[in-house]
């Protein structure tokens, strides 16, 4: 199968994020699998990848810095990402399939490809906003308006929940059998228990015999990082722990700061941002990993943790609070209230004081991993979704 999949932003190593990270392992997958991969993307060097990359010109990220921002980044990208989708097809490539990942700039393109070519088509969304809006019966905010607008024309839209899935149909009047829901998966082979972590706790300092926390991704404030640095500091007057931050992010030397002025320094270490082959060794090092964000909830990270047999400790989001418990809690995860750094110091001190307990959510969380969320099962129901929409 000839797949076209687009992404709104630059592959890695060039821009980690979640969606654009998720559209590579998924291009690789699908290629080794033996299809062929066409991915219109802003990257700057396209022969680092091992499918063919339509180097979109690029045109600054949506979002990064507000709204309006945004209000002159979008109609940028979408006809540069447009130009690019006409070019391909009309120098002869062969499109079976069109996978747009995101219903802003690559979602609005695709629909225009749509309407000019009647190629089939499916569209990734992951705007977990929308579940809680929903949730909380607000009105459609100008970003639901603009993803609403793009969804039309699609054959299937995936998305990765349930509640996302009644969300589109109540708000966007989506009928319910345009809608898949496909959970996230991650490469359980490559995240795995048992990668030795020792090197980096001694790069870093961190005694063998103490307790290490983990936060690793983007630091932006809407992550949490300074909610968790509240929770160490909290946690050390009662046990001895480490906290480490792995990654880079526009928060980050905000949260260094903070992190000095409570006296963390002998405590927390920040690592800056970590090679993708190294993923596994520091997820393997830490005894704990916290994801304490404020707005997204069920991170590509959490599952990588859960794959390396980690506790974790997430946030009560809506979607965290309906994979974790209206699917049936497996006990391996803690939930605790966004932005409430007693209550996560509290999970913290319950998880360093219970090591049997630790092991035992590892051990769970590992098991549900290979059960729901493997990326060759993700894979094999994607092409099943691609096969009704090319049969519709």
């Amino acid at each position: 199968m000839k797949i076209f999949m687009a992404c709104d932003h630059p592959l890695p190593p060039e821009l980690y994020g979640g969606i654009q990270y998720y559209v590579l392992k998924l291009a690789e997958a699908m290629q080794r699998s033996g299809h062929e991969l066409e991915v219109f993307s802003p990257v700057r060097d396209p022969s680092r990848y091992p499918f063919r990359v339509n180097a979109v010109r690029r045109y600054g990220i949506l979002f990064a810095e507000g709204s309006l921002a945004a209000l002159k980044t979008y109609p940028l990208g979408y006809f540069r990402m447009l130009h690019s989708l006409r070019g391909s097809l009309s120098n002869g490539s062969r499109c079976d399939i069109l996978h747009a990942h995101n219903p802003f700039i690559s979602g609005n393109a695709g629909r225009q490809v749509i309407k000019e070519t009647g190629i089939p088509a499916v569209l990734t969304y992951y705007g977990w906003d929308t579940a809680e809006n929903h949730l909380q019966h607000k009105g459609l905010t100008w970003t639901e308006r603009l993803a609403r607008l793009s969804l039309k024309g699609y054959r299937k839209i995936v998305v990765y929940n349930a509640l996302t899935k009644v969300a589109l149909q109540e708000r966007f009047g989506l009928i319910p059998g345009e809608i898949e829901v496909l959970p996230l998966a991650v490469d359980t082979d490559f995240f795995r228990p048992g990668v030795s972590g020792e090197w980096v706790r001694e790069k870093y300092d961190i005694p063998r015999d103490r307790p290490l926390v983990l936060f690793l991704g983007s630091v932006g404030k809407q992550k949490g990082v300074h909610v968790l640095i509240a929770a160490v500091k909290e946690a050390l007057q009662k046990t001895d722990l480490y906290l480490m931050v792995a990654g880079n992010g526009p928060f980050l030397e905000t949260a260094k700061e903070m992190s000095r002025t409570m006296g963390l320094d002998n405590r927390v270490t920040f690592t800056g941002g970590v090679p993708e082959e190294d993923l596994p060794a520091f997820l393997n090092a830490c005894d704990i990993f916290v994801n304490p964000s404020l707005d997204d909830c069920y991170s590509l990270v959490v599952l990588e943790a859960s794959a390396c047999g980690k506790a974790v400790i997430g946030t009560d989001h809506p979607i965290m609070v309906e994979e974790y418990a209206g699917h049936g809690n497996s006990g391996h995860i803690l939930l605790c209230p966004r932005g409430d750094h007693r209550k996560l110091s509290g999970a913290i001190l319950h998880l360093v004081d219970n090591p049997d307990l630790r092991q035992n959510m590892g051990r769970k969380a590992r098991e549900k991993v290979e059960s729901r969320h493997t990326l060759t099962k993700y894979c094999d129901s994607l092409l099943q979704i691609y096969e009704k929409a090319i049969g519709n």
